[in-house]
């Protein structure tokens, strides 16, 4: 019997790509996140320390773990502002990083066979890899199959929350049924001819004005972005997986949305905004663009768009519009367990604080 091995890599160009991928490909876990090029695009754009895990019995990886070092208090389109932040406030002497499956995008082990010892190998090997500043490792999930591994995973001193979700929107009914089930104010302006929408590439000389008003849409609703460097290694490294969708009126550019292909869930994702605050409402930009992706969406025969990450709270303004389109609530499972019994302590006694006055 060919015995396993586990090993943990700091890039994952020391993994083969086509051997990566298949696994991701054939697995019901994977997803474009998992993809051997999204990881390379995190790695080079963000600079973020890679400790990806792998489990091999021969030649081929059975199991894959995708994993970097992330400062707590890191951007993500599915983070909830605030709560982890609260370190930076009370507790500065606590370790600053935490080893993320996966940040940015969701992640979670996938593995094709032999699931309890590989993830007691993956686990075990990262425990043992964490660098002295990382306070925990969490695993963010965005596939809810990735809950089969729920009960292990607590049994293993890990802590699930709930603190946002991805709303996704299934495109089996068709256009027309589906945009009859929207909240009549998105009905309405989808009806706007004054708007056309095209499909157009994202990198060349368009980059640059394409993150501007990404950095400026974000600011307008309180959020941290992501450098340039990490879209210029979207252009790189994730051409044929991104789509992006330009509306315009008059020739002139409102905004645009970037999205995910996501094959591994025969899904398109919604990322990024980058509709400046002078078109986001006069013209009924964002609903034009969700309406041309989600037409895209259904001709090139996926199951579902989805809308992204929000806070899981329905008094939040972008939850409420979100489900105005008609999604259904995916909730994004975190578990979260501690590498510093004391630190951790520290941490989740901070982080209760914020959250009784906060939430």
């Amino acid at each position: 019997m060919t015995a396993h091995e586990t090993t943990i890599h700091n890039t994952v160009t020391d993994v083969n790509a086509n051997q990566w991928n298949n696994l991701v490909t054939q697995s019901d876990l994977g997803t474009v996140f998992h993809r051997h090029e999204w990881l390379q695009a995190v790695e080079a754009g963000l600079d973020r320390p890679a400790y990806h895990a792998v489990v091999t019995k021969g030649s081929n990886p059975i199991a894959v773990l995708p994993t970097v070092l992330v400062p707590v208090a890191a951007p993500d389109p599915a983070d909830v502002p605030g709560p982890n932040r609260i370190v930076e406030a009370t507790a500065s002497q606590l370790p600053t990083d935490r080893l993320v499956s996966l940040h940015p995008g969701t992640g979670g082990p996938v593995i094709a066979t032999d699931h309890e010892a590989s993830l007691d190998a993956m686990l075990s090997a990262l425990t043992t890899a964490a660098p002295r500043q990382a306070l925990s490792h969490k695993i963010r999930t965005g596939n809810p199959a990735q809950n089969r591994y729920s009960k292990y995973l607590i049994g293993q001193g890990y802590e699930s929350t709930v603190t946002s979700c991805r709303l996704v929107l299934d495109l089996a009914p068709g256009w027309e049924r589906i945009k009859s089930g929207m909240d009549r104010t998105r009905r309405t302006e989808l009806h706007s001819d004054a708007v056309t929408v095209e499909r157009t590439d994202l990198g060349g000389p368009t980059l640059a004005s394409v993150h501007a008003d990404y950095v400026q849409n974000m600011q307008r609703i309180g959020a941290d972005s992501f450098p340039m460097a990490f879209f210029e290694a979207l252009a790189e490294h994730m051409d044929d997986r991104i789509e992006v969708f330009t509306a315009r009126r008059d020739g002139d550019t409102l905004g645009r949305h970037i999205c995910i292909v996501d094959e591994e869930q025969s899904s398109l994702r919604y990322y990024f905004s980058a509709v400046p605050e002078t078109s986001a409402y006069e013209y009924g930009t964002s609903e034009k663009l969700h309406g041309a992706a989600i037409q895209w969406a259904i001709d090139a025969g996926f199951d579902s768009y989805d809308f992204g990450a929000t806070g899981a709270d329905f008094r939040d303004g972008l939850f409420t519009y979100k489900s105005q389109y008609g999604p259904a609530v995916c909730p994004i499972v975190q578990w979260d367990r501690g590498l510093s019994a004391v630190a951790w302590r520290a941490f989740k006694f901070g982080r209760r604080l914020y959250r009784e006055q906060n939430y």
